[in-house]
């Protein structure tokens, strides 16, 4: 069996408002990394990628309200490696496992 391996690129803005800013941190909001994640694997699977499993994530910059993400996607046979950056600074990045939900990206 030949490994398929396939990029894609994707774009995110961070909401400007979510209830969860007002208590991380008040004067101050980040977004915190579980919705972070959350957003990410909503925006995945409008892409056709189902995550159900997050092996590994590591946060390396913070992320505000407004900001502009770029997304690098590497899927290969199931697996997925998700890199994320604002204005090309690393803010995140994540392996997961997924399964395909439509021939979207086959």
């Amino acid at each position: 069996m030949t490994d398929k391996v396939a990029q894609y690129t994707l774009t995110f803005s961070v909401p400007e408002d979510h209830p969860s800013y007002a208590g991380h941190f008040p004067g101050n909001p980040l977004v915190p990394g579980a919705l972070l994640l959350r957003w990410i694997i909503e925006l995945l699977k409008q892409e056709s990628f189902a995550v159900h499993l997050i092996k590994q994530c590591k946060f390396l910059h913070i992320v505000k309200p407004g900001d502009q993400l770029q997304l690098q996607v590497t899927a290969n046979n199931g697996s997925l490696t998700v890199e994320i950056f604002c204005a090309n600074t690393p803010v995140a990045k994540a392996q997961c496992l997924y399964h395909q939900t439509d021939a979207h990206h086959a």
